[in-house]
């Protein structure tokens, strides 16, 4: 892919919600951090978590997934490799996603986890 045929971060993030959201068992919530300033106020009104990943993907049996969305090219800011941090050494999954291919690959293979470890895989 040229440099000029490279897909935006907003175009990946809007096909992976639309890929993800049309499975079942799987929920997206689309996260939203940065600065507004109020209207009324006129005072500047910080929202969401720094570093906080764009998606938090729920699945059917209660697992979750942290997902940060990046273009083909696009690297972690410092904020955001804190938060990763942080949710790893909780134990919950968190991942880079550069693709919707790749982010059902990550649902579909956390689906299939989630049955193993309830029993629900063949035997």
């Amino acid at each position: 892919m040229t440099r000029a045929a490279a897909t935006s971060e907003a175009a990946i993030l809007r096909a992976i919600q639309l890929e993800l959201g049309s499975m079942f068992d799987v929920r997206v919530l689309r996260n939203n951090v940065g600065k507004a300033r109020d209207p009324s106020t006129g005072q500047v009104v910080q929202f969401g978590t720094p570093g906080m990943t764009d998606l938090l993907v729920l699945l059917l049996g209660g697992a979750v997934i942290w997902m940060e969305v990046k273009s083909e090219t696009g690297k972690l800011r410092p904020d955001q490799e804190t938060f990763r941090d942080v949710v790893q050494r909780l134990g919950h999954r968190w991942c880079v996603v550069r693709s919707a291919g790749e982010a059902r690959n990550i649902v579909e293979h956390a689906l299939w986890q989630e049955k193993q470890i309830r029993g629900g895989g063949a035997r």
